[in-house]
């Protein structure tokens, strides 16, 4: 049986923005910015847990945690129900502990096992206020109660009982044959004998009760029964012969096909001789022996792996503030654990992993490769995103998603103090 856990949020009407979602919800000061309560939003609704959303608030404020505003973050998962807060909010569990940020640099976290409903308070909150409820949405709250509701799957209904019933088939009634009795001018046969008739079986089944009984059908006219069949061994009077065709003699031609003499056959055709234009020449092969040689030619060992395309020599080299240098003979991804999905067999990409303290850089966040004689730069739809630093120009924020061309000398910032610099080949 499938259990699942939802939540239905009650909140009183307040200065606070709580984002609610079925598996949780994240109550932040009222001075955050509506992009970053649809950011946490959106992380809920993505199942990120806990590290997704601690990515969204720290992003939103550089990584500095001085510059966080007071939260509580209440997630459920499997039986248990995780809680993070920070600052003057208190979070109380029904039949469990209460959790509060005051007093710590950071924020509070525990896991805390059971289904108890957890009420979220903000400073300064009404202790009786008008009770609402959300489900899924971003509202204006004080207080904050998430009540845990366990959907069982229902269970399978029992098959219904098949009773062997019997049916009675209703009676048919007998057709009601009509005969139009026949003419006075015509007389009516002399009566034969009547046959000798074969005793009755002794079992007869008895009509149905309910039967409607048999209704007879007009009598028949005298004279139109036959009442017996004559004896199997009589001889059969004979037909009387048709006086217009009887005496009639028929005088036939013999075709000329019957009596004509039957045609001749010709002689047989001698064989001909084809005389052959030639000796062979030792370089024809027959059927037999190109079959022969594509058997040995499929016993003779694996077949040949297609040969990868020559690489054309690398316009440039990356160069990274860890001191690894990286050409750009072929595709780079860059990030905290990278990897590629556009792989082919003969192009596989170069993955340079780098170290995120403050998890600022995406797992791939950054792929550089090479078009043409042209280096172009995508940003691989990262969380903090990517800064292009150009000389004599303001940084720009790479867009994610799309190419981006870059030249030597550019800087390309990752975060968490990680940058690329684009190097021409000396």
């Amino acid at each position: 049986m499938t259990r699942a856990t939802t939540a239905s949020a009650h909140y009183t009407p307040g200065d606070w923005r709580a984002a609610v979602v079925p598996s949780g919800a994240v109550v932040v000061d009222g001075a955050a910015a509506p992009a970053l309560v649809s950011r946490l939003w959106d992380a809920l609704g993505d199942d990120g847990g806990l590290h997704g959303l601690l990515d969204a608030l720290t992003s939103a404020h550089a990584g500095a945690f001085s510059t966080l505003p007071p939260f509580a973050v209440v997630l459920r998962e499997d039986g248990a129900t995780r809680i993070a807060v920070r600052g003057e909010v208190t979070v109380a569990v029904a039949g469990g502990p209460t959790l509060s940020g005051a007093g710590v640099t950071t924020w509070t976290e525990q896991l805390i096992p059971g289904d108890g409903a957890v009420r979220v308070t903000t400073p300064g909150a009404a202790p009786d206020a008008l009770d609402l409820v959300v489900r899924d949405g971003i509202v204006l709250a004080s207080v904050v109660e998430l009540r845990w509701t366990t959907d069982a799957a229902p269970a399978t209904a029992a098959a219904p009982s098949v009773v062997d019933e019997q049916v009675a088939a209703p009676a048919v009634p007998p057709l009601e044959v009509a005969v139009d009795a026949p003419s006075a001018a015509e007389p009516a046969p002399e009566p034969e004998p009547a046959p000798v008739t074969a005793p009755e079986p002794a079992s007869v089944a008895a009509p149905a009760p309910d039967a409607e009984p048999l209704r007879s059908a007009d009598p028949l006219a005298d004279g139109w029964l036959v009442d017996s069949l004559p004896a199997f061994g009589a001889p059969l009077p004979q037909a009387a012969p048709d006086p217009d065709i009887a005496d009639t003699r028929v005088v036939t031609t013999h075709d000329d096909a019957l009596t004509r003499d039957p045609f001749e056959v010709a002689a047989p055709i001698e064989d001909i001789v084809v005389e052959r234009l030639g000796d062979h020449d030792g370089e024809t092969i027959s059927l037999a022996q190109a079959r022969a040689l594509r058997e040995a030619a499929a016993r003779s060992g694996d077949t040949v792996p297609p040969l990868a395309p020559p690489r054309m020599p690398a316009p440039g080299r990356l160069r990274l503030s860890t001191g690894v240098i990286v050409p750009l003979d072929r595709t780079v991804v860059i990030g905290r654990r990278p990897r590629s999905t556009r792989v082919s067999g003969t192009d596989l990409p170069r993955l340079v992993a780098v170290d995120s303290p403050q998890q600022d850089i995406s797992r791939s966040h950054l792929e550089l490769r090479v078009e043409g004689d042209t280096i172009v730069a995508t940003d691989l739809q990262t969380t903090n995103g990517t800064l292009l630093l150009r000389a004599g120009s303001s940084p720009t924020r790479l867009h994610p998603g799309e190419q981006t061309v870059v030249v030597p000398g550019d800087v390309l910032d990752l975060g968490d103090g990680i940058t690329v610099d684009v190097e021409e080949l000396a």
